[in-house]
């Protein structure tokens, strides 16, 4: 499948991530830095009681998606530009993988919070979004669309799980 030449959003996008992408190192390793102190002072708030509501719940487990998106992309761009691609990919979603472990293990410290590892599956899979995303957008030629929707639906089906799956 080739990919349509990009929109206004579309070179936007890419003119942001190479700007990220030739900032110092230093810098983008405090994007990094910043992200994984984001995503551990999320997970040390203790959940204030309330009414259960399905889609708020829903969006709870699905922003793990989100943040290791994030996180899985930073690692990503902070990467010497240099590393060979499929390097890039590898290192960037074990880096946030690994944290996600650190993150759960956390939250198990946490009053109220509970370690889950269907959390750390849906993390793994917007680690790996990031990773098809970065490539699509920065390793050049025509992205493979099915391997971007296929994370994206089991990311979304992983926090379904998380959320009215058994327990």
């Amino acid at each position: 499948m080739t990919a349509a030449a990009p929109g206004a959003c579309g070179r936007f996008v890419d003119a942001a991530l190479r700007l990220w992408r030739g900032l110092p190192a230093a810098v983008r390793w405090a994007g990094v830095a910043a992200a994984m102190a984001f995503l551990w002072w999320s997970s040390s708030r203790s959940p204030t009681p309330s009414p259960y509501d399905p889609l708020r719940a829903y969006l709870g487990n699905f922003a793990h998606f989100v943040a290791y998106f994030g996180l899985g992309l930073a690692a990503w761009l902070a990467l010497p530009p240099s590393t060979p691609a499929r390097r890039l990919g590898a290192v960037a979603w074990g880096l946030a993988v690994a944290y996600g472990v650190v993150d759960e293990w956390h939250q198990a410290t946490v009053p109220g919070r509970t370690p889950s590892a269907v959390d750390l599956v849906t993390d793994a899979l917007g680690a790996a979004f990031a990773v098809w995303f970065a490539r699509a957008r920065l390793a050049g030629g025509p992205p493979d669309w099915r391997t971007g929707a296929t994370l994206a639906l089991a990311g979304a089906a992983s926090a379904a799980l998380a959320t009215f799956g058994p327990g």
